[in-house]
């Protein structure tokens, strides 16, 4: 559902679940060229994702995590750092 909803269909993709740190997370690697060979945009992925992952939160009826105060600053890189800063 996430991956139709960013537009990224079509195409070859793999979704890695990591269970080996405090928090629960995944990690999506999509092939950009689709099976048809056309690209499939990226143009404002990240905007697209916040849209897409609270659309589904609330769909789902899931929540989102509270603890700003625990994210550990020291680990964050580029815009993930900016946030915190």
């Amino acid at each position: 559902e996430y991956m139709r909803r960013m537009g990224i269909t079509n195409t070859q993709y793999i979704v890695c679940r990591h269970t080996d740190r405090e928090h629960q997370h995944l990690h999506i690697v999509a092939n950009r060229v689709d099976n048809d060979g056309n690209t499939i945009s990226d143009s404002n992925d990240n905007v697209r994702n916040v849209k897409v992952c609270k659309t589904l939160t609330r769909e789902y009826g899931l929540h989102f995590s509270k603890g700003k105060m625990n994210v550990k600053r020291d680990r964050l890189r580029g815009k993930d750092k900016v946030k915190y800063q």
